[in-house]
């Protein structure tokens, strides 16, 4: 039976997306993370910062969601296509590489699937 949610990762490592620092234009802005993949965006976030990982596969691409299973492959095979959050709070929703189109990337950019992020409220969008 297939599920009507996407597959949730949570990430712990809590801490600040802007490094925990006052001075907010330092950060990246959430929304930029479009277009990386995870390992990219764990690359570069401070080492204390949680996120959380929403595989959108279903919903977009109609494949059942397999990030973080043993057939998920690694986090280079993870292309982020939507992001909100907070300074302090980022979730961000994923497709697999070989899923990822150079439409689905058009629509990401727009922000087409940010809705399937309950973090994409008015309040926590970029």
């Amino acid at each position: 039976m297939r599920s009507t949610r996407a597959s949730i990762a949570l990430v712990v490592l809590a801490g600040c997306l802007a490094g925990c620092s006052s001075d907010v234009e330092d950060a990246t802005p959430i929304g930029s993370w479009v277009g990386s993949t995870i390992q990219q965006l764990e690359e570069s976030l401070p080492a204390d910062t949680a996120y959380v990982v929403y595989d959108v596969s279903l919903p977009v691409v109609d494949k059942e969601p397999r990030y973080g299973t043993a057939g998920g492959g690694t986090n280079d095979r993870w292309i982020i296509v939507a992001s909100c959050g907070e300074q302090t709070q980022l979730a961000v929703a994923v497709l697999n590489v070989e899923d990822y189109t150079d439409r689905i990337g058009a629509r990401a950019t727009k922000r087409d699937f940010d809705g399937l992020l309950t973090e994409c409220s008015p309040t926590t969008a970029p």
